[in-house]
């Protein structure tokens, strides 16, 4: 029988990470554990969606800080992917989507991701 306690931590994991895998990874459980809680606890669940939701958003943000230290790094591809997401100026026609160079895209989120063993060794040691 798995605590409360074990939870809490796999909730503070997937907060952390935004992925299943590596929360229970850094717990010690299963992924099969995970879903047979979040099937069988609905409190669990919802927190468990929320925490995931959260950890992808922390997750994003993290990536678009790594993304501006090589830009700020002088990096070229990543100064040329900054820009093509960022600039009518630098897209190419295979990046637009509606074809017109006139009308505003929606803003994207860029992202370039760590290696999950950094991430997953630094939180370890929190």
């Amino acid at each position: 029988m798995i605590d409360a306690k074990t939870k809490q931590k796999l909730l503070n994991g997937l907060h952390k990470f935004g992925n299943i895998y590596m929360a229970c990874l850094s717990v010690g459980i299963s992924r099969a554990d995970y879903y047979r809680w979040k099937e069988k606890d609905k409190k669990f669940r919802e927190k468990a969606e929320e925490a995931v939701r959260m950890g992808r958003e922390n997750f994003v943000d993290i990536s678009e800080g790594s993304l501006m230290k090589n830009v700020k790094n002088g990096n070229q591809k990543a100064i040329e992917f900054a820009l093509k997401h960022n600039s009518q100026r630098y897209k190419t026609e295979s990046s637009q989507k509606s074809g017109r160079w006139d009308e505003p895209l929606p803003p994207v989120k860029i992202t370039i991701l760590p290696d999950p063993k950094d991430i997953l060794n630094d939180n370890l040691h929190d």
